[in-house]
């Protein structure tokens, strides 16, 4: 006879320090499955759980807030280092930071970050005569006679989530200050 956990033990229990028992946590969320039937373009395809796409769907919003309480339940004693990792990323980041600029025409073209804020800021700069090296800052900081064409920080407001989306490279000729922009405030990709 075999000793080895099963497959239902992983899930049920977490092995405790050796010399006590294993301390029962809790089992996974599982969604319920109805049949959903889509066509496109002649295939035919059954999805189980396009329901959980309604976001307005009580139950969808129970399943996920399951879903959250079991993550932060198996996953509550690795808080400390969670913690830890993420203050090692960030103290390796130089968070005020300028990307290569990319030449287009008679601007270079560039995004940069600035420490504090959550989004990048788009800009371009006239190409200097002679200039032929993309320009650059040491520290991050802006180029003399930057142009801010998209600042993320300000779309963004005090919206709890948004999401940009900008081609700074793609201006039109007739209006070089306008790049295509796009952003979404709900997370839902419905554009």
């Amino acid at each position: 006879m075999s000793s080895k956990p099963t497959r239902a033990d992983a899930t049920t229990a977490t092995t405790g320090p050796p010399g006590q028992p294993a301390e029962a946590s809790p089992g996974p969320p599982v969604a319920r499955r109805i049949p959903s039937e889509r066509t496109h373009h002649g295939d035919t395809v059954i999805d189980d759980y396009a329901w959980l796409a309604d976001k307005d769907n009580p139950e969808t919003l129970r399943y996920l807030e399951a879903e959250n309480a079991y993550t932060a339940a198996m996953t509550a004693g690795q808080a400390g280092l969670r913690e830890e990792i993420f203050a090692e990323i960030k103290g390796r980041t130089q968070e005020t930071d300028l990307s290569v600029p990319v030449r287009k025409g008679g601007w270079w073209y560039y995004s940069r970050t600035v420490a504090g804020k959550q989004y990048s800021v788009h800009c371009r700069r006239a190409v200097q005569p002679g200039e032929d090296a993309p320009p650059a800052t040491g520290d991050g900081a802006p180029l003399p006679g930057e142009e801010i064409l998209l600042d993320g920080n300000e779309l963004a407001g005090d919206s709890s989530f948004f999401s940009p989306s900008a081609r700074t490279g793609s201006c039109s000729p007739t209006r070089p200050t306008s790049p295509a922009t796009s952003g979404s405030r709900c997370g839902s990709r419905t554009w």
